[in-house]
């Protein structure tokens, strides 16, 4: 469990070191969750990464709301839309 845990925040550094240059740091923690963590079911593994990626993406959302006005009657319209 413990060499599991080092490896994982390993490749969750270079994941978001990554993340935060260039994006997509997903694409490197999403395998490494999978090959370190092989025993436990695939379906609970892409959740667990899910989840930071949520988080980190909803931060970013409500960062980049309080520097840009919005025009929210176009901002209703594409909701609705999409």
């Amino acid at each position: 469990m413990t060499t599991e845990l080092i490896l994982l925040c390993l490749a969750a550094f270079g994941a978001g070191f990554i993340d935060a240059i260039v994006g997509g740091g997903g694409l490197l923690q999403t395998p490494a969750t999978l090959l370190i963590l092989s025993h436990y079911p695939v379906a609970t593994l892409l959740g667990t990464v899910k989840i930071p990626s949520l988080a980190g993406t909803a931060v970013a959302a409500f960062k980049y709301a309080k520097q840009v006005k919005f025009n929210y009657v176009v901002l209703a319209a594409c909701t609705i839309a999409a």
